[in-house]
């Protein structure tokens, strides 16, 4: 959860502010009240916020929270997702699609969303097995199984790693997204 907070920061692009947190996970509910903080504090005066969601996922009861945040701090909302974007991170994304002000920059995420659980085994591995199906997620994406579907964006970017030099596509495309919004 520390890393999520120390994401935070303002990021100056042609005259815009912009909020920008990456949500490394959503295991916690002190993450949304990391947001809730920034965005009375350090994000008060910026004209969109960036959520980063790539990466894996966490806990449906976090992910209400911080959907219920995101909708409600006023400002345009640019999120980023990624071919890494599973689980809770996913289903979130679903759930902002579509709303007014707030758009999905990046690419189609995994279509993983089906809870599972681990099991230690003799030999120092693990074994990881479903414990909820996707059908039963579905409550929570109007209907739609997102396991093996995953969610398009709304605008396309990729991110690959090779070549790179220090930049990151995925975040580029979002701040020129935010400054249109």
């Amino acid at each position: 959860n520390s890393a999520t907070r120390d994401s935070f920061r303002v990021i100056e692009f042609n005259d815009k502010r912009f909020g920008y947190l990456r949500i490394w996970n959503l295991m916690s509910l002190q993450v949304n009240q990391y947001l809730k903080d920034a965005l009375g504090g350090q994000f008060a005066d910026c004209d969109a916020l960036i959520v980063d969601l790539r990466g894996r996922g966490g806990q449906i009861s976090v992910l209400l929270a911080v959907e219920k945040t995101i909708k409600k701090c006023g400002i345009p909302v640019v999120v980023i997702t990624d071919r890494y974007s599973r689980s809770a991170k996913e289903i979130l994304a679903s759930r902002l699609k579509g709303t007014p002000n707030i758009k999905l920059v990046g690419e189609k995420t995994c279509g993983a969303v089906t809870a599972a659980s681990f099991v230690g085994l003799p030999s120092g591995a693990a074994l990881m097995f479903p414990v909820a199906s996707g059908q039963r997620l579905s409550r929570y994406t109007n209907g739609v199984n997102l396991e093996g579907r995953g969610v398009e964006p709304d605008e396309k970017a990729t991110f690959s790693l090779p070549y790179l030099a220090g930049v990151d596509p995925l975040l580029e495309a979002a701040k020129k997204s935010a400054e249109t919004m």
